[in-house]
Formats: structure tokens, sequence, C-alpha cells
């Protein structure tokens, strides 16, 4: 989040449009259908539960606050698993950033 012509900015986070995957409850796969030779992902814990709150386009910052609240962890504690989670994702081509005010 930044503050931009006094006006907050905030990025939205949302499953990209071209993947496909599967839960079993215990993990999520995730699969590029427009890259089908690469490896999937496997998500398990933290990461599969981030991926499912990415039902609908959600902040970041809502993301750390429900993860520390599932796992009893306060939100400085979960921030920093939360980014990179995000950041790996956002590299592998899984989610996508909005900008939105």
């Amino acid at each position: 989040m930044r503050c931009s012509d006094g006006g907050v900015t905030v990025s939205l986070i949302e499953r990209a449009s071209d993947v496909a995957w599967v839960d079993d409850q215990t993990r999520v796969v995730v699969l590029r259908l427009g890259h089908l030779a690469d490896l999937p992902l496997v998500l398990e814990g933290s990461a599969a539960a981030i991926w499912r709150l990415l039902e609908v386009g959600t902040s970041q910052l809502t993301l750390v606050r429900i993860i520390a609240d599932m796992f009893n962890l306060s939100s400085s504690e979960v921030e920093g698993d939360v980014n990179r989670f995000l950041d790996s994702a956002e590299q592998a081509g899984v989610i996508s950033r909005m900008q939105s005010e």
C-alpha cells in the first residue's frame, strides 16, 4: 500500500486468468494453462491457505491479517512469508496485482 496524491493506492491480488488448480484440502496444485511445459506449482500449509483466499481479488494487507488469524500469529510474524509467497507466485505467473485507488 502506498500514498499517492493524498489517496491510498492498494494493490489487489488475484489469481491469473490462465491457471487451473486442484484443491484436495491438504494441498493445492496449480498449472499455468498457457505454459504446459512448466512443472505444476504445489502449495501446502499457509501457501495453500493464501491461494484459497484469492478466490476474489484481495489486498496484501487483508491476506496478512487473515493468515495471521488462521495460524494464531501476529501480522508482523506472517507478513514476510506472505510477501515472499506473493512475489514467488507473481514471478511464476499464477497471480497478478492490479493497482486500485
